[in-house]
C-alpha cells in the first residue's frame, strides 16, 4: 500500500462518505474527447492519488492520447473528499465517468481502462474486480496488485492489468515492483502470453511524483528522489508504455505494439538483474549463499587447502532452531573438509504489504567457525586475514557496487549518501543474540552500520560453543536498496 497513514485516515473517512458526500455525488468527471478522429475508439479512466486532484493528471492523459493511435477518450475523476480515494468514492467515480463519456458522444461498446496513481491503485483494483467484464484493463500507475488476497496474485487478476513504476520511485520503491516482476516471470513460463496481458515495467529516470502535474503533496515530495527529466520528458516515456498496452490489448494481432511491450519488459529484467541475485543471496532454498561468502572470509585459507574445503550453510525460518544451531567443520575419510554455517534471515514487518517499508533483509544472522577452528582440521599454512563482521558487511556494499548497473553506481557515487560501518560491538551469547544489526543516520543523512560479533577461543572451556565467530550482517540486497532507493531520497531528520 502506498501511504501507511492513509489507510487508517480512509477507513474514517469511507465512513464520512458513506453519510454525506457520496449521496450528493461530490466527485465529478472532467472530459477530454479524442484528439485523433480515427482509430479504434476506446478510453481512459484516471483514478488520482492521495492529496492529488484529479486535474493534476490531465497533461499525462493528453500525452497519453497524442501517443497512442487509438480513438481515446479521457475521463478525469476529481473531487475526492479530502484528496482521499476511497473504495466507496472511486467505485461511484468511475460509474460517473462512464456516464459522462457516453453522453459525451463515446460509443457505448468502446473498451474501458482505468489508470490509477498509488494509493487510487490500491482502491481500482478491488472495484474492477467486482465486475471484470465491463473494463478491458487496468493501469497501475506506481502501485501494484496487493497480495492480501489470491484473488489479487498476478495470474489470478480477472482483467489484463499493467504494472508501471519510475526507477526513481520514492514512495512505491522499485525493489517492491520487482516482487511482481518476478510473479511475471514465473507467470511466463507457463503461459508466454502474460508478457501482454500482465506487463510488469520500470520506466527510465521517473520517480513518484511525474504522473501528476503542479504542487505535489508533501507526503510525496518528502520520500520521492529527484529526476533529472523534466515533467514533459517523463510524460512522454510514461504514455509511451501506457498506449503499447493498451494497444495490444484492444488488439492482440498488432504486432509493433508488441514488439514495443516485450522490450519494455526485457529493459526492466536487465534493470532488475543485480537486485535479484542480491536477493538470492540472502536466501535460496535452505542455503543462504551470503553466510557461505561469510565462512570463507573468515576462514581466509591457503590456496593449497581450496580443492579440498567445502563451504555450505543451512538457512533457518524458526528462531529456537537458529539459536540451538551450531556450525561446525570436520575432515572426512576422504580427507576433505566440511565446514557449514547456519543463518537466520530477518525481513522487515510489513503485514499490509506497505510500499515504503524495505524488501531486504533487515539482518542476516550467521554463525561460523573461526579461522583457528579450521586452521586445527585443515591443517597448517599461510592464511590470510580473518575478516570481521564489519569487513564483511564493507564487502556487502563493496560486492552490491560491482553488481549494480553502471547508471545506479554513477548516481550513487555523485548524489547517493554514504553508507559507513562502525567498530564491531563485541559480546557474549545472551548480548549477541539481544543486540540487532544497527543502523544510523549521521547529521549529514549518511547511514552507519554497526554489528555485534561474538567470538571463542578453539579451547573454550565447553566444547561444542568453542572455535566460533558469529555475526550480524548486512544483506547485499539492503545495500543494493541503499544504492538504488535509500540513499538518494532526501534526508529529513
Amino acid at each position: 500500500m502506498a501511504f501507511l497513514p492513509s489507510i487508517f485516515i480512509n477507513i474514517l473517512v469511507i465512513t464520512y462518505l458513506t453519510n454525506d458526500l457520496v449521496k450528493v455525488g461530490a466527485v465529478y468527471t472532467v472530459v477530454r474527447p479524442p484528439i485523433h478522429e480515427i482509430g479504434p475508439e476506446a478510453a481512459l479512466i484516471s483514478i488520482p492519488g492521495e492529496f492529488i486532484a484529479g486535474e493534476a493528471y490531465e497533461p499525462l492523459c493528453i500525452e497519453i492520447q497524442k501517443a497512442t493511435p487509438l480513438k481515446l477518450w479521457i475521463g478525469l475523476t476529481s473531487g475526492y473528499p479530502l484528496k482521499l480515494p476511497n473504495p466507496i468514492a472511486v467505485s461511484n467515480a468511475i460509474d460517473t465517468a462512464i456516464l459522462d463519456l457516453h453522453a459525451a458522444g463515446m460509443s457505448l461498446d468502446a473498451p474501458i481502462f482505468v489508470g490509477a496513481h498509488c494509493v487510487g491503485g490500491i482502491f481500482a483494483q478491488a472495484v474492477i474486480t467486482k465486475e471484470p467484464d465491463r473494463y478491458a484493463g487496468l493501469l497501475l500507475w506506481a502501485a501494484y496488485l496487493t497480495n492480501g488476497t489470491s484473488a489479487y496474485d498476478l495470474g489470478a487478476y480477472p482483467t489484463p492489468v499493467l504494472t508501471l513504476s519510475g526507477d526513481l520511485d520514492g514512495n512505491t520503491r522499485m525493489t517492491r515492483i520487482g516482487r511482481t516482476f518476478r510473479e511475471l516471470s514465473a507467470l511466463v513460463t507457463s503461459d508466454p502470453t502474460a508478457v501482454y496481458t500482465k506487463p510488469v515495467i520500470l520506466a527510465s529516470g521517473v520517480n513518484h511524483g511525474q504522473y501528476a502535474s503542479g504542487e505535489l503533496p508533501p507526503n510525496v515530495l518528502e520520500s520521492d528522489i529527484p529526476s533529472d527529466l523534466s515533467l514533459h520528458d517523463a510524460h512522454m516515456r510514461i504514455a509511451n508504455i501506457c498506449s503499447v498496452f493498451m494497444v495490444v490489448t484492444t488488439d492482440p494481432s498488432a504486432a509493433k505494439a508488441k514488439t514495443m511491450l516485450r522490450k519494455y519488459v526485457s529493459l526492466t529484467n536487465t534493470t532488475f538483474e543485480p537486485l535479484f541475485e542480491a536477493r538470492d543471496l540472502e536466501a535460496s532454498g535452505e542455503i543462504c549463499d551470503w553466510a557461505i561468502q561469510a565462512q570463507e572470509m573468515v576462514a581466509s585459507i591457503p590456496f593449497k587447502y581450496q580443492r579440498i574445503l567445502n563451504i555450505t550453510s543451512q538457512l533457518y525460518p524458526d528462531e529456537e532452531e537458529f539459536i540451538r544451531s551450531k556450525p561446525s567443520v570436520v575432515k572426512d575419510k576422504h580427507g576433505d573438509v566440511l565446514a557449514s554455517a547456519t543463518a537466520k534471515v530477518y525481513l522487515p514487518f510489513n503485514p499490509i504489504d506497505f510500499s515504503k517499508i524495505k524488501e531486504s533483509a533487515d539482518q542476516i544472522m550467521v554463525k561460523t567457525k573461526n579461522q583457528k577452528a579450521v586452521e586445527r582440521v585443515l591443517g597448517n599454512g599461510t592464511y590470510g586475514h580473518m575478516r570481521t563482521c564489519r569487513e564483511i558487511n564493507q564487502e556487502a556494499l563493496r560486492w552490491a557496487l560491482r553488481r549494480a548497473s553502471s547508471e545506479a553506481r554513477n548516481r550513487y557515487i555523485t548524489r547517493g549518501r554514504d553508507m559507513l560501518f562502525g567498530k564491531d560491538r563485541e559480546a557474549n551469547g545472551f548480548k549477541w543474540l539481544l543486540y540487532s544489526l544497527e543502523y544510523e543516520y549521521t547529521a549529514e543523512g549518511d547511514l552507519v552500520v554497526t554489528s555485534t560479533s561474538l567470538y571463542t577461543d578453539p579451547d573454550y572451556l565447553t566444547p561444542r560453543l568453542a572455535g566460533m565467530y558469529y555475526c550480524k550482517l548486512l544483506s547485499p540486497y539492503r545495500a543494493m536498496e541503499w544504492i538504488y532507493v535509500d540513499s538518494l531520497k532526501p534526508y529529513n531528520p
